[in-house]
């Protein structure tokens, strides 16, 4: 009887903790809800880092390749692939605006009027423009074409007869002439050129009467391609260092010659460069054929270093600055 009571005892206890703690909890008010953690989402991540952007915390954009810029400059040239009209005395071009395009778009080049004398300008160079353009791609260049005008002088086959001057005005099928291009200038410390070169077999006045500028061609060099070929050009124009070069050759090679002399001397015991029996003869003759190589040798080192030598003198330093600045 005494354990039945305390089981149930012990029964209620339990029951009326049960419910003490159940009323301890609190019931949300209507109103409120629970706080949620936010989602990270695509449309978060942008937001924050146009924050950070506004804040100067991301490290600054590279700058684009468009903004750069290089040096570009245009000159005009002419070829004549046969002779030309006998008695050209000038071939006057006068060309207005040129321009040059890229993907954006065209870019004014020059907008000044320009003359040229093809006939003067034959395997040479006029500079028409020098300009600081931004890096790119460049696929075309046109130019405004104003007149042409070709002057003849005539001959008289009469004795006696003053020649005479024949100017003749061509016509100009199209003023406007565009003329592709294959220009990528892509480094600031090298200067482009483009030369637009005239084609001059068309202005004989007997045959022609109009000059089509479309003919021409447009070629593009860097200084750094150009340099080689102005180098080789001043060597074989340059008077002044032509005569350099052919002093100092021969100086240094007598040099060579009487070095492998004395040597021989010395060897043969021939003191004076005179060899007093018929045995030191021989043996003269048998030490020249012996240093005839490195005598060779020597000659070589000296011709290469003539050619380093002439080089630095002004006139050919001129020379040098002169065609690549035409380049």
């Amino acid at each position: 009887m005494t354990t039945k009571f305390g089981f149930v005892l012990m029964a209620l206890l339990m029951v009326g903790a049960v419910f003490l703690f159940g009323c301890a909890q609190q019931t949300p008010k209507k109103n409120e809800t629970t706080p949620q953690i936010p989602a990270l989402n695509e449309s978060n991540i942008i937001a924050t880092n146009q924050t950070q952007e506004e804040q100067g915390t991301v490290t600054e954009p590279v700058i684009p390749l468009e903004t750069k810029k290089v040096v570009l400059n245009i000159g005009f040239s002419s070829s004549a692939s046969s002779p030309i009209g006998k008695g050209l005395d000038s071939f006057n071009v006068v060309i207005g605006r040129i321009e040059i395009h890229r993907s954006e778009g065209w870019i004014v080049a020059s907008d000044n009027v320009i003359t040229a004398n093809l006939k003067a300008i034959s395997s040479g160079r006029q500079q028409v423009s020098f300009m600081n353009t931004t890096f790119g791609t460049y696929d075309k260049i046109r130019m405004n074409v104003i007149s042409a005008t070709s002057v003849y002088v005539t001959t008289a086959s009469i004795p006696g007869v003053v020649a005479g001057t024949r100017i003749t005005q061509l016509t100009i099928p199209a003023s406007i002439v565009e003329l592709p291009l294959s220009l990528n200038m892509t480094n600031e410390s090298e200067t482009y050129s483009v030369t637009v070169t005239f084609d001059i077999n068309q202005i004989d006045p007997a045959t022609v009467a109009s000059f089509d500028a479309s003919s021409a061609a447009a070629t593009v060099k860097t200084y750094s391609q150009c340099m080689p070929n102005c180098i080789m050009g001043c060597e074989k124009t340059n008077d002044v260092y032509k005569e350099c070069l052919v002093s100092c050759v021969s100086d240094k090679n007598r040099d060579c010659d009487m070095n492998a002399a004395t040597k021989c001397m010395v060897d043969c015991n021939c003191p004076n460069n005179v060899c007093n029996t018929g045995d030191q003869e021989q043996c003269k003759l048998n030490c020249l054929k012996t240093e005839k190589s490195d005598n060779s040798t020597c000659k070589m080192a000296i011709n290469a270093t003539c050619i380093d030598y002439c080089r630095t003198k002004p006139s050919f330093v001129s020379c040098t600055e002169s065609c690549m600045g035409t380049c």
